[in-house]
């Protein structure tokens, strides 16, 4: 894979003047994209940068490619992307495999364990409808909630704020904003009294689903 930043020399169509305007393309690799959302923000913060001729940046390859002027700032790319709340992290070539693989298996090890925990809730709703149902004591509940909530779903926290700060919306937010009601809700319900209306099982559920399609997602990528 090549490095992430690389420069080459290329030329646009002629001015009016006659005179021939030399750009340099640029390559970034930007971590933190989730959506197409996030990719159009990106993409705006980059066409903003002074310099900047075209930028374009693909969900997919988590690349984004630039044409900038001639002795333009590189650095000022990178700014861009973090004030937008993405990073442009240089890599060696070659690293980007390793990378990649390594981020997958950590990942996977992430989704196992969030299903793991997510199973015994989801099992007693599943059961339920066979007649066989069993029910958790609520301190089980949200014994086993909790991580998945605040630890496994940490990065759609992080993520939507990082959005929110750059005044943009992402799909992240959505997953933050859908579970921590349905967890809030329940953990005043259960505070209140009313322990039959607890749904952490469709928080912990929405996580561990939306963490394996990003696992199969990046798997498919790799490929």
């Amino acid at each position: 894979m090549s490095n992430p930043i690389s420069k080459t020399t290329v030329s646009l169509s002629e001015m009016a003047t006659g005179e021939v305007e030399t750009v340099e393309r640029v390559r970034l690799a930007i971590s933190g994209m989730t959506c197409a959302g996030c990719a159009a923000g990106v993409s705006r913060a980059l066409n903003a940068v002074d310099g900047v001729q075209n930028a374009v940046v693909n969900l997919a390859s988590e690349q984004a490619i630039i044409d900038l002027r001639l002795g333009g700032d590189i650095k000022a790319l990178q700014v861009a992307v973090t004030a937008a709340g993405y990073e442009a992290t240089p890599l060696e070539a070659g690293t980007a495999v390793d990378n990649d693989k390594s981020n997958a298996q950590r990942q996977g090890w992430l989704v196992a364990a969030s299903a793991l925990m997510s199973l015994p809730l989801v099992g007693q709703m599943v059961t339920g409808w066979i007649g066989y149902g069993y029910s958790l004591e609520p301190s089980i509940q949200f014994a086993l909630a909790t991580p998945v909530q605040f630890l496994f779903g940490w990065r759609f926290y992080m993520s939507g704020y990082r959005a929110l700060r750059a005044l943009s919306g992402n799909m992240d937010q959505l997953v933050a904003l859908g579970t921590t009601a349905a967890y809030g809700y329940s953990a005043y319900s259960w505070w209140a009294g009313f322990q039959e209306h607890l749904y952490l099982e469709g928080a912990a559920t929405v996580i561990t689903l939306v963490l394996l399609g990003k696992f199969l997602e990046r798997k498919a990528k790799g490929k």
